[in-house]
């Protein structure tokens, strides 16, 4: 039995029992969920912190859990749209590969799909349902492009109506002095013979 006489002994006594309590409680808590009080796998928001940290670059994170199973994977060329939405929905999806190469506003994903962040992802060619959100600027933004071959065997960006807009090498058609403008892409696709020196005068040849 212990004897406290002074109100001082009695208030630091009361301190301590009730810190042992909030920490029992604590303890048998991750006990009954079946965890380590010690050591805990950090969450989605603390692994995109800590890959932050080694990247420099910054990531928000607001509520959302990344979606491991459809993040960092490549699923070029891949159709998503039969899988469970429940797989998708309210998710965060980081730097994967869903590009349709030559297949402008392709559906890839179920139509009813929604609460969906895509970050740093390449979404060029695949249409994105309402409801859903592409970061387009920042550390985080995606690629969402629609593009065609054209008949000078390029890529080019192209509108809601297949219209070529520009290049997708514009810089570089800019630098060698060669046209941009739509209207100069050939009325027939070019031979190689043709393509052959196109590529010439595009390296500067």
């Amino acid at each position: 039995m212990i004897l406290v006489k002074t109100k001082k002994e009695r208030i630091k006594l009361a301190v301590l029992v009730i810190t042992a309590l909030i920490i029992g409680t604590i303890v048998v808590g991750y006990l009954i969920r079946g965890e380590n009080p010690k050591k805990q796998e950090p969450n989605a928001k603390e692994k995109l912190e800590q890959m932050n940290s080694q990247t420099g670059e910054i990531s928000v994170v607001q509520g959302e859990e990344i979606n491991k199973e459809y993040s960092f994977k490549d699923f070029t060329g891949k159709s998503l749209r039969d899988i469970p939405v429940e797989e998708l929905n309210s998710s965060i999806i980081m730097g994967s590969c869903f590009y349709q190469e030559n297949k402008p506003n392709t559906k890839v994903f179920p139509d009813n799909m929604r609460g969906v962040v895509f970050k740093r992802c390449n979404l060029d060619n695949a249409y994105i349902p309402p409801g859903n959100m592409v970061v387009l600027e920042g550390a985080d933004k995606c690629s969402n492009k629609n593009l065609k071959e054209q008949n000078d065997w390029e890529m080019w960006i192209v509108d809601g109506n297949m219209n070529p807009i520009e290049p997708l090498d514009k810089e570089d058609r800019i630098a060698a002095g060669v046209s941009i403008d739509p209207k100069d892409i050939p009325a027939r696709r070019f031979t190689e013979e043709e393509r052959r020196k196109f590529d010439e005068k595009l390296l500067g040849l």
